[in-house]
């Protein structure tokens, strides 16, 4: 609320601005800690200016029930007191907080209930700092059980980790290319010796050229014209989808790194796998196997044209 008024201010109309502009005054007066009848009643003409504008402008087809509801938000404060002391945002938080933890989507209730006990149980040991040993006794009796499935706690949860923790990496003056090895597995559906589009094609042509120093028409007779195509990838326990893998469409985003090519600058932007593929590249020190992704990036762009 703080930053939406001066970064939507120069692009929108007139109308828009007092139809922002009332809202973000009523949603400051109504999440207040501490609120007084004067407030409310300035929340209840705000609102009520919002709407009538709303209806103005877009019609009465743009009413919706929740603009029909904020406007008993003053009546629920008189009642009840102050929204911050009843909203739900808490449980919330801690529903997406339980919801992080691995499930095997069948028993998830007593699978959570588990992993919270054993997470407690070995707080309860560690802020002890036991100094006779029996704290590495004791850790052996909560030592979990091989688990199967998604729940697997494998030799490759630590190469998982890792793995996503390079997603708060992503400074504009970190490396913006390069190669690492992948601790994880291509999963089906799968294409094989699937035929290059040319687009991908220039791509990767220009992405070796850069990785391994050598002109691009060299790097063209390296290339094979065939790739591997892959709907999921697998790290560790995680199974990573793509917009090509139907069910698992809530995994393909991603932040990559973009270099303009005039000034040298970096830049970071959302975009989203449309599938994973393997390609080799036939050097002449011997094949090099590739694995990687087709992202489709969005790229925002910044208007200062008002609306006429």
């Amino acid at each position: 609320m703080i930053y939406s008024t001066p970064i939507l201010w120069d692009m929108l109309d007139n109308n828009d601005r007092k139809i922002l502009g009332h809202f973000v005054r009523a949603c400051n007066l109504l999440v207040a800690r501490f609120i007084t009848e004067d407030d409310l009643r300035e929340a209840q003409e705000r609102l009520k200016d919002m709407a009538h504008l709303i209806e103005r402008t877009y019609g009465p087809e743009f009413i919706t029930s929740n603009i029909h509801l904020a406007l008993h938000i003053p009546d629920c404060c008189r009642d009840y007191g102050s929204i911050y002391s009843f909203w739900l945002f808490p449980y919330e938080r801690l529903n997406g907080y339980i919801g992080s933890y691995p499930n095997s989507n069948r028993q998830i209730e007593p699978e959570l209930m588990r992993i919270v006990l054993k997470n407690t149980l070995i707080d309860y040991h560690l802020a002890y700092k036991w100094s006779s040993g029996l704290l590495k006794e004791s850790l052996s009796l909560i030592m979990p059980k091989k688990a199967v499935g998604s729940l697997a706690f494998t030799a490759e949860r630590d190469e998982l980790q890792h793995f996503l923790s390079m997603r708060h990496n992503t400074s504009t003056f970190s490396k913006i290319y390069g190669t690492e090895k992948l601790p994880g597995q291509m999963l089906n559906p799968s294409c094989f010796k699937v035929i290059m589009p040319l687009e991908l094609r220039r791509f990767l042509c220009e992405w070796y050229s850069i990785l391994y120093e050598k002109e691009q028409n060299e790097i063209l007779g390296f290339m094979d014209l065939v790739i591997d195509q892959h709907a999921r990838l697998q790290i560790g326990a995680e199974i990573f989808g793509s917009m090509i893998s139907g069910h698992q469409e809530k995994n393909v985003t991603i932040l990559a790194k973009w270099k303009a090519s005039n000034d040298e600058s970096v830049d970071i932007y959302p975009g989203d796998v449309q599938y994973y593929f393997e390609h080799t590249l036939r050097l002449p020190e011997g094949p090099r196997k590739h694995l990687l992704a087709y992202v489709k990036c969005t790229i925002i762009v910044w208007s200062n044209i008002q609306k006429s």
